[in-house]
C-alpha cells in the first residue's frame, strides 16, 4: 500500500465526527489485487455499513463505487465494488453493472449486484441482457431472474435447449415464474429435461389449488416414485382430509417410500384410527414411522398405543415408543419409564431416563414421590436420579429416608 493511502487510513479516527470522504476511500481501492491488503476494501466496508443510516452519504458511496467501475481499476476491485454495490445500489447504479454483464471477468458480479438491487431498472437490465448472452453469463442471468420471480418468455423457448444445464435452469425458471399455462409444457419436457419434474412441483405449490392438476398427473401409478410421492403431500395439503381416500390406498403400497409419506399424512389429515388400527401388524421399521407420525401429531388417543409398543421385542420400536411417552405421557408413564431406563442397556436406557425428565406436569413429581417409596433397587435409583434432573423438592424426604 502506498504512503498516501497509509496516511489516509491511519488518520481516519482523527477526524471525529467528519465522516471520511467516500471518493478518498474508493480510489484507495482501485490497485488492489487479489491476496493483497484488504485494508482499503475494510475501509469502504465500515463507510457502505454507516451509510444505511445516512442517505446522503449512501449516495455519496454509491456515486464513488460507479465511478470506480467506469474507471480504471483492476477487476479486483471491480469485483469489490459490485458486491458493495449490491448493498447499497439503486437504479443509479444500474447502467454500470449493465455494461459489465458481458465482460467475461466481470459478468458474474455484475448479475450478483443486480440481482439485489431492487426495483424494475435492475430487473429489466437483466431482462434486457438474456437474448444476446451465452455460457456461464446465460446460466447466470436466467437464475437471477427466476430468484426475483421476473417471468420471460425465453425460459419456455429455452426449456428444450441443446445445452441440458441451460434447459435444467429454464425449467427451474419456469417453477418459479411461470403460471397456469407452463404446468403441461413442463409434465411434457420431463422425458428429456430431468428438472423439469422439480420444477413443476414448485410450480403447483406457488398454484395453491390451481397447482391441483399438477399433483393428480403425478401421483398417477407408473410416475417415478419419489414424484408421486412429492405428489400425495400436495394432495393432502389442498385437500387435507378429502385426500384420505388416497392417503389410506398408499398404505397398503409396496413402495416403503410412499407408504411413509402416507403414514406422516394420515396422522395429520383425520387417519389416526386406522393407523392406530394397523399399528399392530405393521413391519418394525413402518412402526417406527407410525408411532413418530402420530406423536408429532399430537394424538393423545394413542397414548395405550405408546405403552404397548414400549414392550415390542423390536429396539427400534421401542425407542421410538418411548419418545412419544416423553411427549404425551403423564404420572402414570413415569413408574413404566423408571422401569425401562432400570432394565435396559444404554441407548434405550438414557432414553428413558430424557423421557422422565421431560414428562410435564405436578402430578408427574408427586407420581415421582409415590413410587420412591414403593420401589426398590434399579428403579427406585432412577426414580430418585429423574426428582433430582426434575428439581422435586417433594422428594426430599423420600431421600432422605432413602438414604
Amino acid at each position: 500500500m502506498n504512503l498516501a493511502i497509509r496516511l489516509l487510513l491511519l488518520n481516519l479516527p482523527l477526524l471525529g465526527a467528519q465522516t471520511p470522504d467516500p471518493a478518498a476511500l474508493v480510489r484507495a481501492v482501485a490497485a488492489y489485487d487479489y491476496g493483497q491488503d484488504r485494508a482499503p476494501l475494510d475501509a469502504v466496508s465500515d463507510l457502505t455499513r454507516a451509510s444505511h443510516a445516512d442517505p446522503a452519504l449512501r449516495a455519496r458511496l454509491e456515486s464513488a463505487l460507479i465511478g470506480l467501475l467506469r474507471g480504471h481499476a483492476t477487476n479486483a476491485a471491480k469485483d469489490f465494488a459490485c458486491r458493495e454495490l449490491s448493498v447499497i445500489g439503486g437504479d443509479a447504479s444500474v447502467p454500470a453493472l449493465a455494461a459489465l454483464l458481458d465482460d467475461a471477468a466481470l459478468g458474474a458480479f455484475a448479475i450478483y449486484a443486480l440481482e439485489r438491487i431492487p426495483g424494475k431498472e435492475s430487473a429489466g437490465a437483466l431482462a434486457k441482457a438474456l437474448p444476446g448472452s451465452s455460457g456461464m453469463t446465460r446460466l447466470g442471468l436466467i437464475n437471477a431472474l427466476a430468484r426475483r420471480g421476473v417471468p420471460n418468455p425465453l425460459f419456455r423457448q429455452w426449456l428444450a435447449s441443446g445445452d441440458a444445464q441451460v434447459a435444467a435452469a429454464a425449467a427451474a425458471a419456469l417453477g418459479a415464474t411461470g403460471d397456469r399455462s407452463d404446468i403441461q409444457r413442463l409434465l411434457n419436457a420431463r422425458a428429456s429435461n430431468p428438472a423439469a419434474q422439480e420444477a413443476v412441483l414448485r410450480l403447483a405449490g406457488r398454484l395453491g389449488p390451481g397447482g391441483r392438476s399438477v399433483y393428480q398427473a403425478l401421483y398417477r401409478p407408473g410416475e417415478p416414485l419419489m414424484a408421486r410421492v412429492a405428489a400425495l403431500e400436495g394432495l393432502a395439503r389442498l385437500d387435507g382430509a378429502r385426500a384420505m381416500p388416497a392417503i389410506l390406498e398408499a398404505l397398503q403400497s409396496p413402495e416403503p417410500a410412499l407408504q411413509r409419506e402416507a403414514v406422516r399424512l394420515a396422522a395429520r389429515h383425520g387417519g389416526r384410527t386406522q393407523l392406530l388400527a394397523a399399528l399392530p401388524s405393521q413391519p418394525p421399521s413402518l412402526q417406527v414411522v407410525t408411532l413418530t407420525a402420530l406423536s408429532e401429531a399430537g394424538a393423545a388417543e394413542a397414548l395405550p398405543a405408546f405403552r404397548a409398543a414400549a414392550s415390542s421385542a423390536e429396539p427400534a420400536v421401542r425407542i421410538a415408543a418411548i419418545r412419544a411417552l416423553a411427549r404425551h405421557g403423564g404420572a402414570k408413564e413415569a413408574a413404566l419409564l423408571a422401569r425401562i431406563a432400570a432394565e435396559s442397556e444404554e441407548a434405550e436406557r438414557d432414553e428413558a431416563r430424557s423421557a422422565l425428565a421431560r414428562l410435564r406436569g405436578a402430578p408427574v413429581d408427586a407420581a415421582i414421590v409415590q413410587s420412591i417409596s414403593s420401589s426398590e433397587g434399579k428403579v427406585k435409583v432412577e426414580l430418585i436420579r429423574a426428582a433430582g434432573e426434575r428439581g422435586v423438592a417433594e422428594a426430599a424426604p423420600s431421600l432422605l429416608a432413602a438414604a
